[in-house]
């Protein structure tokens, strides 16, 4: 069994994450900042704030180009739709990470349908609306 080794450990600094995360790709870094900056205004019931979906892209091992690439070809610059497909990923079995890093490999656009479909049966504040 593969376990993952995040590269976070949760001790560093909010500019340190970032940095790690992104790996020095300005693309990352400004995603990076819009997820702080508006993920606890799209999704309330997220247990650590904004900083929690940093710890995601981290946990589902996004970081450098591939955060940019998330957020710009598949899911259309739209920084909620980035916030949803983290929390499907993170509320889902397994399958639902490996679809992720196919979805960046490919650089495919995502379907909100489906997400939608698992999601709202789980989180009822999300702020769907901002997707749409």
């Amino acid at each position: 069994m593969e376990v993952d080794m995040a590269k976070l450990r949760g001790l560093e600094s909010v500019e340190e994450i970032i940095i790690k995360l992104s790996e020095g790709n300005p693309g990352a870094i400004t995603v990076c900042q819009k997820l702080l900056y508006n993920a606890k205004r799209i999704d309330p019931e997220a247990v650590m704030g904004s900083i929690d979906k940093l710890f995601d892209l981290d946990i589902f091992d996004v970081n450098g180009p591939d955060i940019w690439i998330l957020y710009k070809d598949c899911c259309g610059e739209n920084i909620a739709l980035v916030c949803a497909v983290l929390r499907y990923v993170q509320l889902g079995p397994t399958e639902h990470k490996e679809w992720l890093k196919d979805c960046i490999a490919k650089e495919r656009r995502i379907s909100t349908k489906k997400l939608f479909i698992f999601l709202k049966k789980r989180l009822t504040q999300f702020k769907y609306e901002e997707i749409e």
